[in-house]
């Protein structure tokens, strides 16, 4: 349907659609009305913008990073989490780790980023999610390994006005 398509045409996503990793670029991807920071097609096209621009700062040879819909999930849950209880530790007291293996994943290695801002400081949002970028870019300093795969999502809590953020990145052996 996107065949010869151009940033100049517009797809809408509601609440929950995604698109294939490999269409990002081939449109302008947008969000309905009723989609909002904490909806799937927001996260997910989060973890396609952050995964392109760590793709572009990877040198020769390095391997490439994908977002994955089962990270972009747990990650949504680990937003949420962080609304109640801000730690690597979930408000049940299970381990971060939980919220990927919930998800059906196990990867061989595994890291989290947390973070939050306010609402209407756009500029400490824009430099949580550079900072977690910049951090997955390089190989692991403990492990000595690249992630390829990568979940990002935000959390909104709307008494509070407190946006979370969560990105979780995975590597196989």
């Amino acid at each position: 349907a996107l065949d010869n398509a151009s940033a100049s045409v517009t797809v809408y996503l509601a609440a929950d659609m995604i698109y294939p990793f490999e269409l990002y670029g081939a449109a302008n991807w947008d969000h309905k009305d009723s989609s909002s920071p904490n909806c799937l097609s927001f996260s997910w096209d989060l973890s396609c913008v952050c995964a392109d621009i760590i793709n572009s700062q990877r040198g020769t040879g390095e391997p490439k990073i994908t977002p994955v819909r089962e990270y972009v999930l747990a990650a949504m849950s680990r937003a949420q989490d962080l609304s109640v209880e801000y730690g690597h530790t979930r408000p049940d007291g299970s381990e971060w780790s939980e919220a990927i293996f919930e998800q059906g994943l196990s990867p061989s290695y595994y890291t989290e980023w947390i973070d939050y801002s306010y609402y209407d400081d756009s500029d400490s949002l824009s430099e949580m999610i550079y900072d977690s970028i910049v951090d997955i870019v390089p190989a692991s300093s403990d492990y000595g390994i690249y992630y390829t795969e990568v979940g990002i999502a935000t959390y909104m809590d709307i008494s509070s006005g407190d946006i979370y953020f969560c990105r979780f990145g995975g590597a196989y052996e």
